[in-house]
């Protein structure tokens, strides 16, 4: 059984998509393996939440028909848009 870590997990994103990562992708992929690397040896909240948006990016890079839905930024995008009954509103 393999042992599940951050820097394994990359290995396998990379060896997933490597038909469509191109040489434009290769500086975000090396900060990935750096943040993987730094998160299998100390877990830190900010580092995951950059590993994870560098992972998206990846991710929407990835060639399809439609595009990739992202939850976490349709919700930003939700709670950034200003509401119709107005401020003062009940």
């Amino acid at each position: 059984m393999t042992v599940a870590t951050f820097k394994y997990a990359v290995a396998k994103f990379k060896k997933s998509a490597s038909e469509w990562l191109t040489d434009e992708d290769y500086p975000a992929l090396q900060a990935l393996e750096a943040m993987a690397e730094a998160l299998d040896a100390k877990l830190s909240p900010s580092i995951l939440s950059a590993y994870g948006v560098a992972y998206r990016a990846l991710l929407a890079r990835r060639p399809t028909g439609e595009s990739v839905r992202d939850e976490l930024e349709e919700a930003l995008a939700e709670a950034e848009r200003p509401s119709k009954a107005g401020p003062h509103a009940e």
